[in-house]
């Protein structure tokens, strides 16, 4: 009659730990769903900063040859 009980709680404790985990599990979902920039949502935004960061850097190296040159 013990194991029976024993077997009972074990598997009332792990049902309640499964029912936090789905919780959980969905929680994750909503804030990956709603909260984050996906891959082909932020590939336009990373093309417009390389692009800039490009343009600067070969305006200071053009700066610094002509300095050099002149």
């Amino acid at each position: 009659m013990t194991k029976t009980k024993s077997t009972e709680t074990q598997l009332a404790v792990m049902t309640t730990k499964l029912d936090m985990i789905q919780v959980q599990l969905n929680e994750v979902r909503e804030k990956l769903e709603h909260s984050y920039v996906t891959v082909d949502q932020f590939k336009p935004v990373r093309n417009i900063v390389f692009g800039m960061v490009g343009l600067i850097l070969t305006a200071v190296i053009v700066a610094l040859i002509g300095l050099v040159l002149l």
